[in-house]
């Protein structure tokens, strides 16, 4: 094998090294240098990290920026009792600046990427002597993670140590709690509370399909391969408890979990390696800035609409009792009509008097009572067809903004060849080049490297003194090394254009299917009532319009019967009987006038205005709530420790130790 081409390939293969490879690194300091062991990371470690990466979206600094990437890898028991935390840190020195300081907690801290030294400081700070470059240092601490995992098992119903169920057989239960330990404080319209800072966790395992059966997931997912079930369980400790939320005095149940657990039917158990990475926040990509309730102006016009069908509803019922009590005034007048012809002047006027009544209350109280009732219905439907366009329009703008997000991705990626739509087989192509890579530089011989370094000479391997192998040997690992160790930074920028595009898109479809859920049918059928409503006073509104009609036609007619006595006297029987009609007739209007009164009145107090309190109290506290709880998971940026001015991201990622009967 030639030089040249152990080169190449190790310079192939570092164009892509895996997360999970830093998750596995072990350092030791000889010589003031840092030898990573790549080969400490199982396959199905890789696998399984990988597969969490789909599932989490990482928050990055910018790396063209003074900035602090860290991620830190807690090592843990089978249990989830921690037994090391190793940490990993990124300044990246866009400034170029000679010297970079930095604010850490960490010991045992080891340069991975060069030989720049540090000094440190007497406030407890550290020095690096960069020259302009970046540095990439790892150290260790005994600092408590913000979360704590607690993993139990369980062998047919019965809780188990993890060393006893190695090579047992039977329904087995594992059971992963999470116990959130960082709380904050933020104000919620004025009011502080104590809440925890937001963490989503989310933890993975690649099961053997020959030895795990009927496998099921409680807050979590199972994804079929090849060899193998790829368990993904999803928590978020101390967010349900931290919301608090109500709506209405009525507690909101939210599906917030803070366990993951999952069952199976196994033979001779064996597991590997169980992968947990945790990011802070409720999305690196959700912005909440613009999470509003805009509803109060229709709110407003419900209320306002609202209030002039009551009002118009008193008016209707007060015209109905005026035409009722006027009623009797008639009758009266009818019989003494009857009673005499002496009496039939005065019973005359009387009556057309009594009809003026009736006519003046009908078309100047009973009849702008109608139309005011009508008006009102009108604005009320008006006003609901605003508010449901008002949200009908918010699917277009989340189409837009999705668009947004891979335009802004293929906008940063210009100049590389690549969109957001070949990320991920561009990252696996790389992936499969780097994994080549690393397994050839396992299999290296010395005599491999010495004859390699003769032939490009040359010469004659046996020309070539025992002294100087190793120092030949060690150069060309030295270039494996090297490649994959700068592809690293290449491969997660990668990972992270397509992390943040794919949480973005996965949080607005969040946002889309709530606005498509049973608010829109709810909303539906208050816009659908409204409308009915409008269109029932519509008919009543007529139905005014033809009794003025008619109590004008009447009050022609008292008129006439002043004037014409005989033609009344002849006619007073027929004219008798009629009246009484007219009492029924006013007495169930009145009635039900009252009645409309009452239930508008009611449906005012005890609908209408609980609605529109219950919104601008509530709603605003469910926004500030979880404006709140975002903004502490958007703020912490750093466990081990950084300098305020400089733009930061933290990472976890839990490595539980596996179980086997070896």
């Amino acid at each position: 094998m030639k030089m040249k081409k152990l080169a190449i390939c190790g310079l192939c293969g570092a164009l892509a090294v895996s997360s999970f490879v830093g998750c596995n690194t072990v350092t030791a300091t000889t010589d003031k240098q840092a030898t990573v062991a790549l080969a400490d990371a199982k396959e199905n470690d890789v696998k399984t990290t990988d597969e969490l990466s789909k599932h989490v979206s990482v928050k990055k600094s910018n790396s063209n920026t003074d900035s602090k990437d860290e991620t830190v890898y807690v090592f843990c028991d089978a249990t989830g009792k921690t037994k090391k935390t190793l940490v990993s840190e990124e300044l990246h020195n866009a400034s170029g600046a000679d010297e970079i300081v930095d604010e850490t907690q960490l010991k045992d801290i080891v340069n991975l990427t060069g030989d720049e030294e540090y000094v440190k400081n007497s406030d407890g700070s550290i020095t690096w002597k960069a020259n302009g470059a970046d540095i990439t240092y790892q150290g260790t601490t005994d600092a408590k993670a913000p979360v704590d995992m607690k993993v139990t098992y369980y062998l047919d119903g019965k809780e188990i140590k993890p060393e006893d169920l190695a090579g047992k057989s039977g329904k087995v239960k594992i059971r992963f709690d999470y116990t959130n330990n960082v709380k904050d404080t933020i104000t919620v319209n004025g009011t502080k509370k104590t809440t925890a800072v937001p963490f989503t966790v989310i933890t993975g395992m690649d099961l053997d399909k020959e030895k795990f059966k009927n496998v099921q997931v409680e807050n979590g997912t199972v994804t079929e391969g090849a060899n193998g079930n790829m368990v993904i369980g999803l928590t978020m400790p101390g967010l349900k408890d931290s919301l608090e939320l109500s709506f209405g005095g009525e507690e909101l149940d939210l599906d917030l979990p803070e366990y993951f657990e999952v069952t199976a039917d196994v033979t001779d158990f064996e597991l590997d390696s169980i992968m947990t990475m945790i990011s802070s926040g409720l999305s690196s990509n959700l912005s909440v800035d613009g999470l509003d309730f805009d509803v109060d102006g229709q709110m407003g016009e419900l209320q306002d609409a609202s209030t002039a069908l009551v009002d118009g509803a008193g008016q209707l019922a007060d015209g109905t009792k005026q035409l009722y009590d006027n009623i009797p005034a008639l009758t009266d007048g009818v019989n003494k009509l009857d009673k005499g012809a002496n009496d039939l002047k005065d019973g005359a006027n009387k009556l057309d008097g009594g009809v003026g009544q009736l006519q003046n209350s009908v078309n100047n109280q009973l009849v702008p009572g109608v139309n005011q009732l009508k008006d009102g219905s009108a604005q009320l439907a008006a006003g609901m067809d605003t508010l449901a366009s008002t949200l009908g329009n918010m699917s277009g703008a989340i189409a837009t903004a999705k668009a947004g997000v891979v335009a802004t991705v293929n906008t940063n990626l210009q100049g590389t060849g690549i969109t957001y739509e070949t990320l991920q087989p561009t990252i696996t192509e790389l992936e499969a080049k780097r994994d080549a890579a690393v397994k050839e530089l396992a299999g290296i011989s010395d005599d491999a490297c010495v004859q390699a370094y003769a032939e490009q000479r040359g010469v004659s391997a046996e020309t070539i003194p025992a002294d100087q192998r190793p120092t030949i040997c060690a150069g060309v690992r030295q270039k494996y090394v090297d490649g994959i160790k700068d592809a690293n930074t290449q491969i997660a920028q990668l990972y992270a254009a397509k992390y943040q595009a794919d949480g973005a898109l996965q949080a607005l479809d969040g946002v889309g299917a709530q606005l498509g859920g049973g608010n829109s049918e709810g909303l539906s059928a208050l816009v659908q009532g409204a409308h009915q409503l409008d269109a029932g006073l519509g008919e009543l509104q007529t139905g005014m319009g033809q009794l003025s009609n008619g109590v004008n036609q009447l009050k022609g007619g008292s008129s006439q019967l002043a004037a014409g006595t005989t033609t009344l006297k002849n006619g007073t029987g027929e004219f008798q009987s009629k009246t009484k009609t007219l009492v029924d007739g006013a007495s169930a209007l009145n009635d039900g006038a009252n009645k409309l009164r009452e239930g508008m009145t009611q449906f005012d107090e005890e609908g209408i205005s609980k609605i529109v309190d219950m919104v601008d109290v509530d709603a605003k506290d469910v926004v500030e709530t979880i404006k709140g709880i975002a903004e502490l998971g958007e703020n912490y940026d750093s466990f081990a420790g950084k300098d305020d001015d400089r733009e930061g991201s933290c990472v976890f990622i839990y490595k539980l130790d596996g179980i086997s009967a070896e």
